[in-house]
């Protein structure tokens, strides 16, 4: 009896899981929330190729950047703009429903690369008394977990929705320079939250 339960179960996954199972590029656009108070939101976009291992399993390695609006901090950035760029790997789990819809959820981490841009107006503040002020974030590791669904539109293609949690700490340094030619400070910061909770639609297409 169990064993006619289990076979009974894989058949059924079986015909529900998606026709195009093999490998899957995607592409992805949406929206980050920033819980840090000095960040703000905005937008984000990215790509991934998923391989699926298995009816049910995948590996999928993709990089997405989002950005988010910096104001001033005195113990991290000047105000100005975070763009971060995660290149990750991460295993996904499908739970198929029906034969064109899917639910799943991944985890994983990679590479976190923060990309700081100082606002024109306080750079030009600096500037007025006779200051250069320079920041610059270290590359970091971070780590993702995220769920969603996926509707299949037509044969090899189908539409993602998804909501990702995104963790990783940076540090950094920042150079105040006299610009004429007195003696330049230095420091470091460290611990920059770069953690987001970024809101996604994507499609994805099969090869």
């Amino acid at each position: 009896m169990k064993k006619a339960a289990i076979l009974a179960a894989a058949a059924l996954l079986a015909t529900a899981a998606p026709a195009w199972a093999g490998v899957r590029i995607g592409l992805l656009g949406g929206y980050a929330l920033t819980p840090a108070a000095e960040l703000g939101q905005g937008l984000a976009y990215g790509a991934h190729v998923s391989f699926d291992l298995a009816p049910n399993f995948a590996v999928e390695i993709g990089a997405l950047r989002f950005q988010a609006p910096v104001a001033s901090s005195a113990t991290g950035l000047s105000k100005g703009t975070l763009g971060v760029v995660p290149i990750e790997m991460d295993l996904k789990v499908h739970f198929p429903v029906s034969a064109k819809l899917e639910l799943f959820v991944a985890a994983g981490g990679g590479v976190y690369w923060p990309q700081y841009t100082q606002d024109a107006a306080a750079a030009q503040a600096w500037t007025a008394v006779g200051f250069t002020i320079s920041q610059n974030l270290d590359i970091t590791v971070g780590f993702h977990f995220r769920g969603g669904l996926e509707l299949a539109l037509s044969k090899g293609i189908g539409l993602v929705l998804e909501a990702r949690y995104a963790t990783a700490k940076a540090d950094g340094t920042w150079t105040l320079t006299d610009n004429l030619g007195g003696p330049s400070l230095t420091g470091k910061f460290t611990g920059l939250s770069l953690d987001a909770i970024v809101f996604g639609l994507g499609l994805n297409f099969a090869l």
